[in-house]
């Protein structure tokens, strides 16, 4: 077969370097100075529940909680339970390339779909059946510990065949009750309980799968039913005294992320109450006192609620309204008053995607992430990298408290949900660990970390790459990687194929023989080959000329390039 010059063409180096050392990243990038990092963040979070939590509920000064028992085994699930109506398929994930990562849509079940909940503080927060939730004799249980910390007690506990649940809902909580879902509706058990005490039916028109979000007054309810594409969303709000039930809207789409606000309007004394709830990517919300349904806001990745808050500046005070509202990468707010939708206010230093958000009067708390698709290619799912970041109610200030990442196959992140009370903020992992961290804790320490070099090569090179590439042949890349402080360990990268309008059309990770990470040394040796990033390219790249990105993800300063 006869061989094929291939020119080697200028190349683009991303300098973003993600750290998995230690459960917390570092920070690398040109725009930031460099400082000395040590192994170990400065605050270490507060484990409250170690494993198995399902969702949990913020009625301070309590956090409550419920486990679940884990799913049949596909032989005993038949066998316990009758046949179930045939179901309509879940929508087929997008069409990809060969030369692409899958990266898992939101899952949707027919019927009765359990809708993603909400994620505001002081009100619930759920997730799916943690899948290494400990099977326990009374698996399906109700908890609840002091936000500040105390012994754990015990509410409600029953045991329940594999193939049955009793509670068919996040868990909700105030100061006298804490409420759920299960085949007979609505449900509340008084926080003062003990197991074997009996729970109130509350009401018995919305049973099954459901989310559930509190407030002052009410319960709202909200159930999907169908399957894709033709989905029923329906949005109840229940009196938590009477039991009395109100149809708020009936959708014909996938509805999730309910919740509800309150807030004094000054000018006419009346109060302001509003039900909000996510289709798809856009932000609706319904005012019971005038049927009037409002899209504020469209693109949204998270939203949190936030209701009259008053401030005060020197001796005068006013009482704001806000949404805040997440859009991918950036955090801005809706003004319940004005009705207006306000600039960003706020950006991911590190351009990471904001799917949680939580507020206070002194901070907003998000939760960020970063996606690196699983490689070589064709692979389905990732690796995520998830954060605890901190800032100013202005945007400024930016910090991250807390990371953790996931495995490079991983189908989701390894936090779900994020809540505040008091002086803390709490987050729900998967495994159903919930953690907390104080607000102001201390940001994680930061290392600034760059590339120095790369090197193209079939076997021989020169530091210039001036030796002429053969295509059709054997080829590895050097990315070689230096830090401005102490040794930074756990740290990947990834190398990108672009196309002509540098858009990444593939993604290959290290091949060193000590794993995809390495430890970026103040003084690498070149001889080593384990101070930098070894990768080699696929046949299908080596055919053809290349444009080639050297980029390693990284909370901070992905974005940042360098060009060689």
């Amino acid at each position: 077969m006869q061989s094929h010059i291939t020119p080697l063409k200028r190349l683009a180096i991303a300098a973003a370097i993600c750290v998995a050392s230690a459960g917390f990243h570092h920070q690398i990038g040109l725009a930031r100075q460099a400082v000395a990092s040590p192994d170990v963040p400065l605050d270490a979070p507060d484990v409250m529940v170690n494993n198995g939590a399902v969702s949990f509920s913020i009625a301070a000064p309590k956090l409550f909680w419920n486990t679940s028992h884990a799913p049949c085994p596909p032989g005993l699930a038949l066998a316990e339970t009758p046949p179930a109506p045939e179901q309509a398929d879940a929508a087929a994930p997008p069409t990809t390339g060969e030369d692409q990562a899958v990266k898992p849509p939101p899952s949707e079940q027919a019927h009765e779909a359990a809708p993603p909940p909400a994620t505001a503080e002081g009100q619930s927060v759920n997730v799916p059946s943690a899948p290494d939730a400990p099977l326990v004799p009374d698996a399906e249980t109700v908890n609840r510990i002091a936000v500040q910390g105390s012994e754990i007690r015990k509410l409600f506990t029953v045991d329940e065949t594999c193939a049955e649940y009793e509670i068919r809902s996040n868990i909700v909580a105030d100061n006298n009750y804490v409420y759920w879902v299960n085949n007979s509706g609505l449900v509340r058990l008084s926080v003062n309980a003990n197991p074997g005490d009996p729970t109130q039916l509350l009401n018995n028109q919305v049973g099954g799968h459901t989310e559930l979000a509190i407030d002052d007054t009410y319960i709202i309810v909200l159930k999907v039913e169908g399957s894709n594409p033709s989905y029923t969303s329906r949005i109840w709000r229940v009196n938590k005294v009477t039991g009395a039930a109100t149809l708020l809207q009936t959708r014909n789409a996938y509805a999730g992320r309910i919740s509800s606000s309150s807030a004094l309007d000054l000018a006419t004394g009346q109060t302001r109450y509003y039900v909000y709830w996510m289709e798809g990517s856009n932000l609706l919300r319904y005012e019971p006192a005038t049927s009037s349904l409002t899209t504020i806001a469209t693109g949204v990745t998270a939203y949190y609620a936030e209701g009259g808050r008053i401030s005060c500046s020197g001796s005068f005070c006013f009482i704001t309204d806000l949404v805040f509202i997440a859009q991918n990468t950036q955090v801005r707010t809706y003004n319940n008053a004005t009705n207006t939708l306000n600039a960003p206010f706020y950006t991911s230093p590190g351009g990471n995607r904001v799917f949680g958000i939580v507020t206070d009067n002194s901070y907003v708390l998000m939760l960020e992430e970063y996606y690196l698709p699983c490689s070589p290619l064709p692979c389905v799912g990732g690796t995520y990298t998830h954060y605890v970041t901190r800032a100013a109610r202005n945007g400024s200030s930016p910090a991250t408290l807390y990371s953790s990442s996931s495995g490079p196959y991983s189908l989701n992140g390894p936090i779900q949900r994020i809540a505040a009370a008091g002086d803390y903020v709490f987050w729900l992992e998967i495994g159903g660990a919930i953690k907390r961290l104080p607000k102001n804790a201390s940001a994680l320490p930061l290392t600034n970390m760059r590339i120095t070099g790369i090197m193209i090569t079939q076997g021989i090179q020169r530091p210039d790459n001036s030796v002429i590439l053969i295509a059709g042949r054997r080829t590895f890349v050097r990315v070689f990687v230096q830090s401005d402080g102490p040794a930074v360990p756990g740290v990947t990268a990834r190398l990108e194929r672009l196309d002509n309008s540098n858009n990444v059309i593939a993604t290959v990770l290290p091949v060193n023989d000590v794993g995809t990470n390495l430890t970026v040394r103040p003084n690498p040796v070149r001889e080593n080959l384990n101070d930098s990033f070894l990768f080699e390219l696929p046949w299908s790249w080596v055919t053809t000329g290349l444009r080639l990105r050297a980029a390693e993800p990284v909370q901070g300063a992905a974005g940042v390039e360098l060009h060689r």
